[in-house]
């Protein structure tokens, strides 16, 4: 990822940081990224929910709303217009198959909504200006409003004078200002900060908060029912299985990973002690190697965050430690923190030590890949951060720091 991005991460981080142990001192490291590998049988690292099985067949998965309504977000992250089409879409065959035009009172109500998001700016109102400050979104929101306001879309769902028009253009308009923000390398909001901004466009169209309407749910479940999307939503296992040899067998850290881990040993020598390591994605995987291979004694915890190190050592691809060899006497404690959702994540306990290593599930709410950068937006990650911190800490007492 490019640096810029990584920088608007990390000033998340110092800024939760500073607010939850404003004693802490935060130091950054940036560089590369992971190709794909292959694989060799069934995964033991891949996360489940709670209470789901190993390996399910397409008929026994069971299909909600809620998890369709996931899927409908994905969607609208690719195409922010598409609830908006689908309104325009069947409201409009209604008229046509009655052959008369909207009625007045659909106009005028297609015309006050078009003022009030005529009237949005985002800088004033209210809620929605707090959730835009605190999660650095205002820049994208301002790129956003008036690609939606403007669009062919949003005025051919206006003449329908539909009653879903606020739900649906309040979604659009936050599709369009998360996906913005991506663009820039904001990381994702955790899907209840999503829908407290639906809300509060609400708010202020004059709409009340209402779920996705059936209809655009329906096709979505005649799909499920055939198993053409629920087992690539659902199986994380055959999917990291079926998707993984595709992507190849080259790892690019695989290939510079000596002077990535000399880096972040460098970094770690000039910052006083005790340190402990929050690493995302390949980082967790630099950082388990850096850990394995030398002893750092300055490093007291380990966090991992989506990360990919428990799968590369099942895979035997890991650069410091091949299978069945377990971590060295003397790792420090590892925290490893995943999301069932975000589909480069994997969990640990099932290949390592768990004396030390700990996995815990952090659910954001969002689908992949808004999932792999949503952990950091997402309160429960800091929680666990600062408790695993505190518990070592503990650990330490009476020693000099």
């Amino acid at each position: 990822m490019r640096e810029p991005s990584y920088g608007t991460t990390f000033r998340i981080v110092q800024e939760r940081l500073a607010e939850l142990r404003p004693e802490w001192r935060v130091e950054r490291c940036y560089w590369g990224e992971l190709n794909g590998v292959k694989i060799d049988g069934r995964l033991r690292t891949v996360p489940v929910g709670r209470g789901e099985g190993r390996t399910r067949s397409i008929a026994s998965v069971r299909i909600d709303d809620a998890e369709l309504a996931l899927t409908v977000w994905q969607f609208l992250y690719a195409d922010p217009f598409y609830e908006l089409r689908w309104l325009a879409s069947v409201a409009g065959q209604a008229v046509g198959d009655a052959g008369v035009p909207p009625p007045p009172g659909a106009i005028s109500q297609g015309r006050v909504l078009h003022r009030r998001i005529d009237a949005l700016d985002g800088s004033s109102d209210g809620d929605l200006a707090e959730i835009l400050r605190v999660h650095r979104l205002v820049g994208a929101w301002h790129r956003a409003l008036p690609l939606v306001r403007d669009s062919e879309e949003l005025r051919e769902a206006l003449a329908t004078g539909d009653q879903e028009l606020p739900s649906a253009t309040a979604r659009s308009l936050v599709a369009a200002t998360i996906t913005a923000a991506e663009e820039e390398g904001t990381p994702a909001v955790t899907a209840e900060t999503r829908d407290r901004m639906v809300d509060a466009i609400l708010q202020l169209l004059g709409g009340q908060p209402r779920g996705i309407k059936d209809w655009l749910l329906a096709p979505l479940k005649g799909l499920a029912s055939r198993g053409v999307t629920w087992y690539v939503a659902r199986d994380r296992t055959g999917l990291s299985e079926g998707a993984a040899p595709a992507a190849g067998d080259v790892v690019l850290y695989q290939t510079r990973g000596g002077g990535i881990r000399q880096f972040v040993a460098d970094a770690i020598a000039a910052t006083p002690g005790p340190v402990y390591l929050v690493a995302h994605s390949l980082g967790g995987v630099a950082c388990v190697d850096l850990l394995v291979m030398k002893r750092l004694a300055t490093v007291r915890g380990l966090i991992t965050v989506g990360s990919q190190s428990p799968l590369l050592y099942e895979l035997d691809c890991l650069t410091s430690l091949r299978p069945p060899a377990g971590l060295p006497q003397g790792f420090p404690r590892w925290l490893n923190l995943f999301d069932p959702r975000d589909f480069l994540s994997y969990i640990a306990e099932p290949v390592f030590d768990p004396d030390v290593v700990k996995d815990v599930e952090v659910r954001s709410g969002e689908p992949f890949p808004q999932s792999h950068s949503a952990y950091w937006q997402n309160d429960a990650v800091w929680r666990h951060i600062v408790d695993f911190i505190d518990e070592v800490e503990q650990g330490h007492e009476g020693e000099p720091s």
